[in-house]
């Protein structure tokens, strides 16, 4: 409510000599310095569920021992760490993460104190013991793999996904991820990157025998040093597209079982026959009705003898015959 209303968030264990400095790169996920005045201490903290709880960060930082730390928008898991020459001994200077804290890499030497970043490339940055104020000049924090579009479409039961990347460094390749409803991600398929380019890469993957219903995509790409990062989400509807078909019957020849496919293209009542090879009915496999879809059903002819027979599929206006033949 812009501000008006806050919820606390307890910590334990913390009193007056602890400060805290976080920093969300959405609702979840974050870091903070956690920041002990009468002992010179601080480490980083980050959290995946908004707060409630918080794991440490294992140093060292780059060089930089934290007095803060801002996200860097446009990056998967960036963040910048800052820190004041002058406040209590300590190292100032400046370091970024790209892995959510993994790793880190020295900016520089500065004396720095609070830092906000509005893109990989524009900074800025006060000081704790001086009236000066900074400004970020420096090469752009590196985005691994700068995403330039990604687009899903629907061709029957396959959905064809399609992406770009302006820039690529160090990229392994791209895990292909799916999500429906409130399942769990699964990974459906993996395109090998090209390393390291400053051109345009253009890749393509094509998820095939998706059933009906809406799906959520998204690129997971992943450095040689095992990083990974994540491309935005795409979702698209899958239409159930179903025909009138009987396959042949598998194994066959058989015995005593097999198993009879058949497609159904509208809502109908479908029944399979089993008919001798001088045309006597000896058996009905289903007679029930069935919604659009793919179906499978067993017959076992343990009670026939051997021989020829034919298998006939009545749905709506649909009908065909195929044969099979037993051999005990």
């Amino acid at each position: 409510d812009k501000g008006y209303t806050w919820n606390i968030i307890t910590v334990a264990n913390t009193n007056g000599n602890y400060e805290m400095f976080p920093a969300f790169k959405d609702q979840l996920n974050g870091m903070r310095v956690f920041w002990r005045w009468d002992e010179a201490y601080a480490i980083l903290e980050k959290t995946t569920d908004g707060g409630d709880t918080w794991t440490e960060i294992p140093g060292p930082y780059g060089g930089c021992i934290p007095l803060n730390v801002c996200y860097v928008p446009g990056t998967a898991d960036g963040y910048v760490i800052t820190g004041d020459i002058n406040v209590n001994g300590y190292a100032g200077g400046s370091a970024y993460t790209l892995d959510g804290g993994n790793t880190w890499t020295n900016l520089d030497n500065g004396n720095y104190c609070y830092t906000v970043f509005n893109s990989d490339q524009v900074g800025w940055a006060t000081t704790f013991t001086t009236p000066d104020f900074y400004k970020y000049v420096g090469p752009p924090i590196p985005i691994p793999v700068e995403f330039s579009a990604f687009t899903a479409s629907v061709s029957g039961n396959e959905v064809n996904l399609n992406w770009s990347t302006a820039t690529e460094t160090n990229n392994k390749g791209f895990d292909i991820e799916r999500v429906s409803g409130n399942t769990e991600w699964v990974k459906v398929g993996f395109v090998e990157g090209k390393g390291t380019t400053t051109e345009e890469q253009t890749y393509s993957f094509t998820d095939k025998e998706v059933p009906a219903g809406k799906y959520t995509y998204r690129l997971k790409q992943i450095d040689l040093n095992g990083s990974c990062s994540y491309s935005d989400e795409v979702t698209v509807q899958v239409q159930s597209v179903y025909t009138y078909f009987l396959a042949q019957n598998y194994p066959n020849p058989f015995n005593p079982s097999t198993t009879i496919k058949f497609g159904v293209k509208e809502k109908s009542n479908v029944r399979i026959d089993i008919f001798n090879s001088i045309g006597e009915k000896v058996n009905t496999v289903l007679n029930a009705e069935r919604e659009p879809g793919n179906y499978q059903v067993e017959f076992n002819a343990s009670d026939l003898p051997s021989g020829v027979y034919i298998y006939r599929i009545e749905a709506g206006k649909y009908n065909s015959i195929k044969k099979m033949i037993l051999m005990k």
